[in-house]
């Protein structure tokens, strides 16, 4: 999670966990419980908790849920290896997990910080398996399915900066090409205009009618 629930005193999100140990109820369409079972804030910025779904036939799913709160609407974090820490935190979980594992991302729009978001979780997977990195390419595939991910230069630019930090991080452990990666960065600074979610119009205005037909946490 990439947002708050409340920010300059605007909601953004749903509060679909509770703070204390007594439950919240959902009954859209069947009857929905969650429990918080540990709530620890572990960095600056950072909150882990581990909730408990149960569904009305008695099954009961626990999910860790990682909050993110150090990122403004529209903005980006204050520094590419804090938001890295959020990133690992999250990989760690997975890795540990014996059981399938699947992640959901989503901060207020769904389009900003987690279009962010999973860039940058796409280019760890890529460059930890000493793959290069085209940050314009990866937005281009990335808007294919879901027009207006990332939503401002700024964000872009920021995702460049963090593949450059984490590749920096990661260069020692794989051989892989650092001189492509940064050219690549570099190239897609250079082209960022050309990256304007204006241009994007059409998919933005599609997604808004299929995410109508949809409920999403």
């Amino acid at each position: 999670m990439v947002t708050q629930t409340r920010e300059l005193g605007r909601p953004k999100c749903e509060d679909y966990w509770p703070e204390e140990a007594e439950p919240v109820y959902f009954n859209n369409p069947k009857m929905l419980t969650v429990r918080l079972l540990s709530s620890e804030q572990e960095k600056e910025g950072l909150i882990a908790r581990v909730l408990q779904f149960k569904s009305e036939d008695g099954s009961t799913r626990n999910v860790n849920h990682i909050q993110f709160v150090d990122w403004p609407d529209h903005g980006v974090p204050h520094d590419p290896a804090h938001f890295l820490t959020f990133l690992r935190k999250i990989r760690a979980l997975k890795k540990e997990s014996h059981d399938e594992v699947h992640t959901i991302v989503h901060c207020s729009a769904g389009v900003g910080r987690t279009g962010v978001t999973i860039a940058l979780d796409a280019a760890w997977e890529r460059l930890q398996n000493g793959l290069p990195v085209d940050p314009k390419q990866l937005l281009e595939e990335m808007r294919s399915q879901r027009g207006c991910l990332i939503q401002t230069v700024q964000q872009f630019l920021f995702v460049c900066n963090t593949i450059l930090h984490l590749a920096e991080e990661i260069k020692s452990q794989h051989l892989m090409k650092l001189e492509y990666v940064e050219e690549n960065c570099k190239n897609s600074e250079r082209s960022k205009r050309e990256l304007s979610p204006e241009d994007h119009k059409d998919s933005k205005k599609n997604d808004k009618q299929n995410n109508a037909q949809e409920t999403v946490i």
